[in-house]
């Protein structure tokens, strides 16, 4: 049973591996060329290395986002059970001396 691939030209068997040659697809892109002469995988290389490393900063920035928010967040309830330590302080300094203020109104 032989396969061909219309865009290289080649053929391999599927049956018999050792006696057909396998071209790889990178391969097949790499020797194609467009009507300059250039293949178009190498035009491709740069903008990709370019997406790549933009992705890579984008997840290191995430990180740190992710590392300030845990953080803003902590200091923040920090905060909260300060003030109401604070604001529990206060009403017990106020019930034991002004007991009037916490009486039942009748």
């Amino acid at each position: 049973m032989e396969r061909s691939s219309s865009s290289s030209g080649a053929t391999s068997t599927s049956g018999d591996s050792s006696s057909a040659a396998k071209v790889s697809p990178l391969t097949v892109l790499m020797n194609s060329s467009d009507s300059t002469g250039s293949g178009h995988i190498f035009r491709m290389i740069g903008p990709v290395r370019a997406a790549g490393e933009y992705v890579e900063s984008g997840n290191a920035d995430i990180r740190y986002a992710i590392k300030y928010q845990t953080e803003l967040r902590r200091r923040y309830c920090c905060c909260c059970v300060i003030v109401l330590v604070v604001l529990a302080v206060i009403l017990i300094y106020l019930a034991v001396t002004n007991p009037r203020l916490f009486k039942k109104i009748k």
